[in-house]
């Protein structure tokens, strides 16, 4: 006997969203409302971050393979030597081993490293299209000008903050 599955449908709550600052921004000719540049840039953000970890995490990987490099590169390179692809311990000899061990990281590393870099880019990129500012820009930039915002140019978008 199967047990009925029950789908139940929730209305959800209207938002009131009042707009601060007011765009007149259009992309492809549609219009984005601020929240949905704020969501995107936020949604960057947060990519570059994992990516920033991803790498972080490896260099360690870099650093744990320098040491073995450094061990084997010793070694005759007739000599076993065991390395684990994929969750599976293969047998092979340093002479294999070395040149594979030497390169797989480094270029993953790079890989990661290149896509930070167009992440990165491309979210300034949106962050000047749409003269978003975070709260700490923002209050630099009110310290800096004697507590007051200083005025943008008439023909920029007026800022978003994030």
């Amino acid at each position: 006997e199967k047990w009925p599955i029950q789908v139940l449908f929730l209305p959800l709550p209207s938002l009131t969203i009042h707009h601060k600052y007011p765009f007149t921004v259009q992309q492809d000719e549609n219009e984005i409302s601020p929240e949905e540049i704020i969501s995107r840039f936020k949604a960057m953000r947060n990519e570059i971050k994992k990516l920033t970890n991803k790498v972080d995490e490896l260099e360690a990987e870099f650093n744990e393979h320098q040491l073995v490099i450094d061990s084997i590169s010793k070694l005759e390179s007739g000599r076993k030597a065991f390395r684990l692809v994929g969750g599976v311990l293969i047998q092979q000899t340093v002479g294999d081993v070395l040149p594979a061990v030497t390169s797989q990281v480094k270029q993953l590393l790079e890989k990661v490293m290149e896509n930070l870099n167009m992440k990165e880019k491309e979210s300034m990129d949106w962050k000047v299209k749409y003269n978003i500012q975070t709260q700490q820009e923002r209050e630099l930039n009110k310290t800096q000008t004697g507590g007051k915002l200083s005025p943008s140019p008439p023909t920029q978008n007026t800022g978003v903050l994030a």
